[in-house]
């Protein structure tokens, strides 16, 4: 489970260069997603707050498709988790 929601997928946006995962992840599964995935990413939001961050984007090694609801503060931290900046 991420944070404790037994549908990762709604938790998580990944790209083989970073992850995005909900808010609310411990250390402990921020460091399992660092070592199952193979490299950075960091918790945050999508969508004004929502932390079901699976279901407000998605990515690829070259880009992100984020909602429109997101605040400039999401998408730059969306950008730095998915190293797309």
């Amino acid at each position: 489970s991420v944070a404790g929601y037994k549908t990762p997928g709604s938790c998580l946006i990944v790209s083989n260069r970073g992850w995005l995962a909900h808010n609310r992840i411990s250390e402990q599964e921020a460091g399992m997603l660092k070592e199952l995935f193979g490299c950075e990413g960091m918790n945050g939001t999508t969508n004004m707050g929502n932390a079901l961050v699976g279901i407000g984007g998605v990515a690829n090694s070259d880009g992100a498709l984020i909602g429109e609801s997101s605040s400039g503060f999401e998408e730059s931290r969306i950008m730095q988790a998915l190293d797309l900046v």
